[in-house]
C-alpha cells in the first residue's frame, strides 16, 4: 500500500532523527531505535489491513507511549481500552458521536404498541436523543456489540416529558438504537484521529515526532 509506506518512512526519519541526537550511536541505541521503529511498523499495519483485534493494538500503542515518553499516546490509547468517564465528556473524539435512531412503546385503551420517534416530534434541544449519541465505552465492549447492534434508554425524564408524544396514548418507555454497522465505523484506530486508515497513521506519526524529542536511552 503506497499510504503505508509513506507513513512508514516518516516514522523511520524521525524516529532515526530523534535517536541519532538523544540515543547516541553505540550499539544499545541502535538496537533500542530498531525495536521502537519495529513496533511502529506492526501498528501502522495493523491499522490498514484490520487483521488484529483494536484492543491489541492500544496494548501496542500502550507500550510505544512508554517507549517514547508520550503521555498524549498513553492516554488516548489508556482511555480507549477502559472507556471514558462522564467527567471526560468534554474529550470524547468527535469518532465517538455516532448516528441512532429512537422509538417508543406507548399505549393507548389497553393496547400496547412500538413507534419509531421521529426528530421533528421532539423540541430542538432535545433532537439529538433521536440522532445522535455519544459512546464511552471501552473499545472492547463496543468490539463485542458488533455483532447485535446496541440500544439506550431514555431517562424517566425525558420520557414523562413526551409522554404525550402520540395523540390518545401514552408514552412508557423509549430507547435509542445503535445498528451495528455504526458501532463497526468505530475503528480502525481513529481514536489517534480523522478517518478510516490514512489519518490514524498520520496522528501516530505526529505523536511519535513530538514525543521522540523526549526518548533516551
Amino acid at each position: 500500500m503506497p499510504n503505508e509506506h509513506r507513513f512508514k518512512n516518516r516514522a523511520d526519519r524521525r524516529v532515526r532523527h530523534t535517536g541519532s541526537v538523544h540515543a547516541g550511536h553505540g550499539d544499545a541505541g541502535r538496537t533500542r531505535m530498531e525495536e521502537v521503529l519495529s513496533l511502529i511498523d506492526q501498528i501502522i499495519t495493523a491499522c490498514t489491513t484490520n487483521d488484529k483485534p483494536l484492543t491489541e493494538i492500544l496494548r501496542q500503542c500502550l507500550v510505544l507511549a512508554s517507549e517514547l515518553k508520550s503521555p498524549t499516546l498513553h492516554t488516548l490509547a489508556e482511555k480507549e481500552l477502559s472507556g471514558y468517564s462522564a467527567s471526560d465528556a468534554k474529550e470524547i473524539p468527535n469518532y465517538r458521536f455516532i448516528s441512532v435512531s429512537a422509538a417508543g412503546d406507548f399505549e393507548s385503551d389497553g393496547q400496547h404498541f412500538a413507534r419509531a420517534i421521529p426528530p421533528a416530534s421532539l423540541e430542538q434541544t432535545d433532537r439529538w436523543f433521536a440522532t445522535k449519541i455519544k459512546l464511552f465505552d471501552s473499545i472492547g465492549y463496543l468490539e463485542a456489540l458488533q455483532t447485535e447492534g446496541k440500544s439506550c434508554p431514555w431517562s424517566d425524564e425525558l420520557v414523562h416529558k413526551y409522554e404525550s408524544l402520540i395523540d390518545g396514548a401514552v408514552l412508557l418507555r423509549a430507547q435509542q438504537f445503535i445498528t451495528k454497522s455504526e458501532i463497526v465505523a468505530v475503528k480502525p484506530l481513529k481514536f489517534l484521529a480523522m478517518k478510516r486508515h490514512a489519518a490514524p497513521a498520520r496522528r501516530l506519526m505526529s505523536i511519535t515526532g513530538q514525543a521522540g524529542s523526549q526518548w533516551k536511552s
